[in-house]
């Protein structure tokens, strides 16, 4: 591997650097580099008794909001980056950095997805709907990376982590939240990734799981509740029916709820009705004016029009209710 002695000059520079900050960011993509080129072996993955994915403490986790074929080819060539080395402005916190969500603790995907704060459509996580078209990279911690990682400005009490808060806006940064997320300086290589999770509307489409598991044969394929839908070795075809299985399983499941939901406000909006249909023929006959009734029922939005138009219709509900 040619080592890299300059930062590139499509590296868009927003926030000043020192020399030492300069030497110490080329040290870090020499790093990134370098990873990405060794044979790093089989990965182990561990699974809860039922068979579904377990995130050891450490993990980290990067959604990416939208599928296209050009983000995900991008990612398997080289990992990921921060967005000023693609010259994308940083968002004004972490420059220079890659940001991540992180497992502060091991558990399943599944009470990870459960659990996750976010509803913004950034990520697969949550009720599995506003982020069905999304998917996440996973990186589980192993020696081969721990050095590179070790660079997060999130982390407390290391050399590492101080050196990279340098690179940050520090007073941008969340304090009560430290622990659920990362921000690695440059990125993460490919060759760290672990696994990803698709949406479930990407199960749906076959060519778009194919074309992953394509571009990522060593990272294992989960949906959002840690059900497993390719290992490393698996059948690529019996893997790709069983994704297709998910999703459409996932879709009637959906239409099940959603026909559900609305016969319940079918049922609501008959009550609703009924109820307002006795509220207004019990205040009718009631014995006050008909300006006053009239007024209430304007009042409550009980019945449209002019005031005058009210009374009159109270009063032949009135002389309807005295002829029975």
């Amino acid at each position: 591997m040619e080592l890299v002695t300059k930062i590139p000059d499509s590296f868009l520079i927003e926030k000043p650097l020192t020399d030492e900050q300069i030497k110490i960011l080329i040290d870090q993509i020499n790093r990134f580099n370098k990873l990405n080129e060794i044979d790093i072996g089989t990965k182990g993955f561990k699974l809860s008794e039922d068979g579904k994915i377990i995130l050891p403490e450490g993990t980290i986790i990067h959604g990416i909001s939208s599928f296209s074929v050009e983000k995900v080819d991008g990612i398997a060539k080289t990992g990921i980056v921060t967005g000023q080395a693609l010259g994308i402005p940083e968002d004004g916190e972490t420059y220079y950095c890659a940001d991540f969500h992180r497992i502060p603790k091991e558990e399943t995907l599944d009470e990870f997805n459960s659990k996750f704060p976010y509803r913004d459509g950034r990520t697969p996580f949550g009720n599995g709907i506003r982020g069905g078209n999304t998917l996440a990279f996973i990186i589980e911690p192993r020696d081969e990376f721990s050095e590179l990682l070790a660079y997060d400005c999130y982390r407390e009490g290391t050399k590492e982590s101080e050196i990279t808060r340098s690179f940050v806006n520090e007073k941008g940064l969340p304090i009560d939240d430290k622990k659920i997320v990362s921000s690695i300086l440059y990125g993460v290589p490919r060759k760290a990734f672990s696994g990803i999770v698709l949406g479930d509307n990407l199960f749906l489409k076959r060519e778009i799981l194919e074309l992953l598991i394509k571009l990522f044969p060593e990272c294992y394929v989960a949906s959002i509740h840690g059900d497993v839908i390719y290992m490393p070795s698996d059948n690529i075809e019996n893997s790709i029916l069983k994704g297709e299985n998910y999703g459409l399983k996932v879709k009637l499941q959906r239409t099940q709820e959603q026909y559900e939901q609305e016969l319940q406000r079918s049922r609501d909006l008959s009550t609703k009705t009924w109820e307002l249909s006795r509220a207004i023929h019990t205040l009718i006959n009631q014995d006050c004016s008909l300006e006053e009734c009239a007024r209430i029922l304007l009042d409550n939005k009980l019945s449209q029009g002019t005031i005058e138009k009210v009374m009159e219709e109270i009063n032949k509900k009135r002389n309807t209710s005295l002829k029975q």
